[in-house]
């Protein structure tokens, strides 16, 4: 208990001190946050791995079945093979640095993390998928009361995605701001939570393109948005059943309809944090 107390000590100290660097920190709380923080260890958790012990506990107990039946090399277990992809996900580090850290060879690493990510997205419909009409009429009512605006379920919006320069048609990726994307078209509720997504074109093309390719218009039927409900969009997609867009500044626009738009981009905002938070 007396060591556990002076490491304690020592990781705060670290944490706290602006002199010590972030590899100082990381490579403290790696070494000793599993055997020493109990139920202190979720802020360092977070910190490092940026998730919750609630959340890193049922990642794993989901994920296990998958991970546990074709291990990676060196018979690493399932709870290292998703710290390594979160470590990844939550730090700029080079796979060469995780590997150091972990004790695995980067091939190692990149096989753990390719089978963690493939069992993530094999519960992908469990968790982005459309509401219930239950779960619409409650979204429905939580904007109304926040925002004052009826009948919103959630917002529609795209954003890029970096990837690395593909080996084919690179420029086709290449967006406006001079890197390699994808587009990440995406609608989420104002809990922040995805309802459906769509990705994989390049930067090049436009957002109402994409929105197109996504055939996404085929679900703006009574059967998707039932109790005349509907979602907020930016001016990029067009104005259409169960989609509402701001009114485009190519003539002058009328009190009324500026005050519109300005209610519209603030209900809007909760597709920008979300993919902030993605980011």
């Amino acid at each position: 208990m007396e060591n556990r107390g002076e490491n304690l000590l020592m990781v705060n100290e670290l944490l706290s001190s602006s002199s010590n660097s972030d590899d100082e920190v990381d490579e403290v709380f790696l070494f000793l946050f599993d055997d020493i923080f109990g139920e202190e260890r979720d802020h360092y958790r977070r910190r490092i791995l940026r998730v919750q012990n609630f959340i890193e506990t049922y990642l794993l107990y989901l994920l296990r079945p998958n991970l546990e039946g074709r291990r990676v090399n060196n018979h690493i277990s399932p709870k290292k093979q998703l710290y390594i992809t979160l470590y990844i996900f939550g730090t700029p580090d080079s796979y060469r640095y995780v590997t150091s850290k972990f004790d695995v060879r980067k091939a190692t690493a990149w096989r753990a993390v390719k089978r963690v990510v493939k069992a993530i997205c094999h519960w992908r419909n469990v968790f982005i998928r459309w509401p219930f009409q239950r779960e619409a009429q409650e979204t429905a009512a939580r904007i109304y009361r926040n925002k004052g605006f009826p009948g919103v379920i959630g917002a529609l919006d795209d954003t890029h995605i970096r990837i690395s320069a593909p080996k084919e048609h690179q420029q086709s990726y290449i967006n406006r701001k001079g890197f390699h994307s994808i587009h990440l078209q995406a609608l989420c509720n104002d809990k922040l939570e995805f309802l459906h997504y769509y990705t994989d074109l390049p930067a090049s093309l436009h957002d109402s393109r994409v929105y197109r390719y996504s055939a996404f218009q085929q679900r703006c039927t009574e059967e998707y948005f039932p109790d005349s409900t509907h979602l907020l969009a930016d001016s990029a997609y067009t104005l259409q059943n169960h989609i509402i867009v701001p009114y485009i500044r190519n003539r002058h626009l009328t009190l009324e309809e500026l005050y519109l738009n300005t209610w519209l981009s603030s209900v809007c905002t909760m597709i920008e944090r979300a993919f902030a938070i993605l980011k």
